[in-house]
């Protein structure tokens, strides 16, 4: 070997030899990374792909979750109505005619509820009249101031009417008298029509 000897050319053959092995680590390195980088890209397209199947896998899962629920309710339903018909040891009633409400009260009677109703009216307001007269401080008559006073009484000076009262007093009669008669026709009407009605 020609200059095996010489430190120069030791020196840069070592020099040299340092830096093809640097390239061939290079190249190794840029490979790599060259397969790294292809590597990356297919991944980036695939990317679409990807995002399509965990969205459609998703959506199925929530169908599957929302078909678990149904079902687990179904079950629990179907296991509390076993739970009943074993309580009930499998019986049951069934209404097949339902009762139907009555067209006329039983009791009691409607016309001697309505009879009883009227003569108790009737009477309650002759009683409050004749009791408001009875407990009335006013002096009606001789009679009525002899017994008050014990005394005998020695003359009466009846009340003297004009034409014009007199007429009044008994156009107020005959007033209350019509009034009377046809408060009776109409109670008279009523109970007719009530019965005839019922």
């Amino acid at each position: 070997m020609q200059n095996a000897d010489n430190p120069g050319y030791l020196v840069l053959k070592y020099q040299l030899d340092s830096l093809d092995a640097q390239k061939q680590s290079l190249d190794a390195q840029l490979q790599a990374a060259n397969q790294q980088e292809q590597t990356y890209q297919l991944r980036i397209d695939q990317t679409p792909e990807v995002d399509k199947e965990l969205a459609a896998l998703t959506r199925d899962y929530d169908n599957d979750q929302i078909q678990y629920q149904t079902l687990h309710t179904k079950k629990l339903t179907a296991d509390m109505a076993a739970n009943v018909q074993q309580s009930n040891q499998g019986e049951r009633l069934v209404v097949i005619d339902p009762p139907d409400l009555p067209i006329k009260p039983h009791f009691p009677p409607r016309g001697i509820v309505c009879a009883l109703g009227f003569v108790t009216g009737l009477f309650g307001g002759f009683g409050t009249a004749l009791a408001a007269e009875e407990l009335s401080p006013a002096v009606y008559g001789t009679a009525t101031l002899v017994e008050l006073t014990a005394l005998p009484v020695l003359a009466t000076i009846p009340a003297l009417l004009s034409a014009g009262e007199l007429h009044r007093r008994q156009r107020r009669r005959r007033i209350v008298r019509y009034s009377f008669i046809a408060v009776l026709l109409l109670v008279a009407l009523g109970i007719g029509l009530f019965f005839y009605l019922s």
